[in-house]
């Protein structure tokens, strides 16, 4: 959960700001849905749930088709390669 606050000597401080507009809260949602998506698949080393991830995120499909989503996360992880060891089987 994240909730804006206060930093001061006295450590972090919560504002309180009440329930977002129903508009807001569908987007956030959304995008927060795909960030979790995109984690449990780094965490198991799934590439399918990594793709739906970036499929679904607002911004990625309104922009790019699902071919040209395919391609840039087939060369996300060709260009990653040496950083996510989970995802060696792809190659």
């Amino acid at each position: 959960m994240e909730v804006p606050v206060i930093a001061s000597k006295r450590g972090l401080s919560p504002l309180k700001v009440g329930n977002l507009p129903e508009q807001l809260a569908i987007l956030i949602n959304t995008s927060a849905r795909c960030e979790e998506l995109a984690v449990e698949g780094a965490l198991t080393g799934d590439p399918r749930k990594i793709f739906h991830a970036i499929c679904y995120d607002p911004l990625t499909s309104a922009v790019l088709s699902l071919a040209e989503i395919k391609s840039m996360v087939d060369k996300m992880f060709e260009v990653n390669k040496d950083w996510l060891p989970q995802f060696q089987h792809l190659t």
